[in-house]
């Protein structure tokens, strides 16, 4: 009998371990042909990359982070992604930080619905911030005291990643961006500020 009681208890130490890792946040894959996601748990990152169009998602169809969404405390969108799927960040509700890249032109409807959003880094100008086609639930939530939806209140940080040259006054982003304002100080250093 102590044996069976020892097996069993072995048996259902492993079962319970088997279940915890199924529940644990996958670490990535493909959300289509040409749009990937990866999550770091230690960091609480979820970063979409790719080319294109994200999936939409809804009903039956949630993204695939979705069963553990409450982890999610920051999502980077990488350049090359031109839309942000219908309810792709739905109720991530401990998401605080966005970063959208410059080539996002829409985000669809409930895109990122009940979330606790507090920053949207946009990599673009204020105006181009503007002509992305945004559906009017993509920040949105419904006010517990009112049961009325209301909106998201957010900071918009433009031009997120570039360095705005002291010399020329243009906006230089990565690698490129700041050796471009390397060149520009040794010249304004060499013929003045105005070269």
């Amino acid at each position: 009998m102590k044996i069976t009681k020892k097996v069993l208890s072995v048996l259902l130490a492993v079962f319970l371990m088997a279940g915890c890792a199924a529940m644990a946040l996958a670490a990535g894959g493909n959300l289509n042909d040409s749009i990937t996601w990866n999550y770091d748990e230690s960091t609480q990152i979820l970063t979409v990359s790719g080319t294109g169009d994200m999936p939409n998602y809804g009903g039956q169809n949630s993204p695939p982070w979705y069963a553990n969404n409450y982890r999610v405390e920051t999502i980077v969108i990488e350049d090359g992604v031109t839309s942000i799927g219908f309810a792709a960040f739905y109720s991530c509700k401990t998401l605080k930080t966005v970063t959208i890249p410059a080539s996002v032109k829409k985000i669809e409807g409930y895109a990122f619905y009940g979330t606790a959003l507090e920053t949207v880094n946009y990599a673009g100008s204020k105006k181009d911030w503007n002509n992305i086609q945004v559906d009017d639930s993509a920040f949105s939530k419904i006010d517990s005291a009112t049961g009325a939806a209301s909106a998201i209140e957010f900071t918009i940080h433009y031009n997120y990643g570039a360095i705005v040259c002291p010399w020329c006054g243009g906006e230089h982003t990565g690698f490129f961006g700041g050796f471009v304002g390397w060149i520009h100080g040794i010249l304004a250093t060499i013929f003045g500020a105005k070269y």
